[in-house]
């Protein structure tokens, strides 16, 4: 039978127990924005829920690709048709099967925010290191938007097991996902660019050190699907929000310049989403682009 001393010694823990969950939990982020802890300080939002459900020992999750619409296009080609190393032995030499057999590629083109070099110019790092957090937070949820209209029905989609950052710009929020990851427990690769990936790398040297890079980490980690398959690649798009000043957006719905890149960064309002890919949406430059320098990704992208 317990003692009077044993049953007062309970019901102290249990009292202290009760007012530590009544506590607000103070995030430790470091040197993160803003923007870290507030997600990792509320567990109802959908950023936290997706962070906290990533798993990437998941085989069959996608390998996301975020960046300029340009950069994603031209890694997303590289990805489909590459073949630099022996599927079987991970020898650097082709044996005539594309190297990422069996992968999904999703790439998240964000063209609501893109071209990153504004920032810096406006000195509004802050909006850039929050854009690319939003952007990988994105790549973990398994939803996106049909339409970018506020109506709109929401599409499921693969969530990733591997992100790669396509602009070495946005390496400026290495530490600001770093804490999402270290405090959230979860294990994500990321891969970064090193260097720019776009139309003048005309030799993919860029585009060709982030799919050798990726190639290393998957087998190390053995976090490839090893289904009998093409590759097979996705699209979504960022477009901005409605409702803010019609001066602020261009003719096409996207944002003005002067407004992309002085947005005030942690703010209460999501500026942006990502829909479905659709020819309806993409500025017309980046179709033709698509159309004419990238017709296996683009084939990919309407296929539905």
């Amino acid at each position: 039978m317990a003692t009077f001393r044993q049953i007062a010694f309970l019901s102290l823990l249990v009292i202290i127990l009760s007012l530590a969950s009544c506590i607000e939990v103070k995030v430790p982020s470091g040197d993160a924005i803003p923007y870290v802890a507030r997600v990792l300080g509320n567990p109802s939002s959908t950023e936290h829920q997706a962070l906290f459900s990533a798993d990437g020992s998941d085989v069959s999750g996608a390998i996301a690709i975020i960046g300029a619409p340009e950069a994603c296009v031209r890694l997303t080609e590289k990805f489909l048709g590459g073949d630099d190393f022996d599927n079987i032995d991970g020898r650097k030499v082709p044996d005539g099967l594309p190297d990422f057999a069996g992968e999904t590629f999703i790439s998240y083109m964000d063209a609501a925010n893109a071209p990153y070099e504004g920032y810096a110019e406006k000195g509004n790092q802050m909006m850039l290191r929050e854009i690319a957090v939003r952007n990988f937070l994105k790549a973990l949820d398994t939803l996106a938007l049909e339409t970018p209209f506020g109506d709109s029905s929401s599409v499921t989609k693969p969530r990733a097991k591997m992100v790669v950052m396509a602009s070495p710009l946005l390496a400026d929020a290495k530490a600001d996902i770093d804490t999402l990851l270290h405090i959230s427990g979860r294990d994500i690769p990321i891969v970064w660019a090193a260097s720019e990936i776009s139309s003048e790398d005309s030799l993919g040297v860029a585009a060709n050190a982030v799919a050798c890079e990726c190639y290393r980490i998957m087998r190390d980690r053995n976090s490839f699907t090893h289904n009998i398959a093409w590759p097979q690649a996705k699209a979504y798009l960022s477009f901005p929000a409605y409702g803010f000043d019609p001066q602020d957006y261009t003719e096409g719905g996207f944002f003005e310049e002067n407004y992309r890149y002085s947005r005030p960064n942690n703010s209460e309002t999501d500026t942006y989403t990502f829909i479905k890919y659709s020819d309806e949406y993409m500025p017309e430059d980046l179709l033709d682009y698509l159309r004419t320098e990238a017709i296996r990704t683009y084939r990919y992208y309407v296929q539905d």
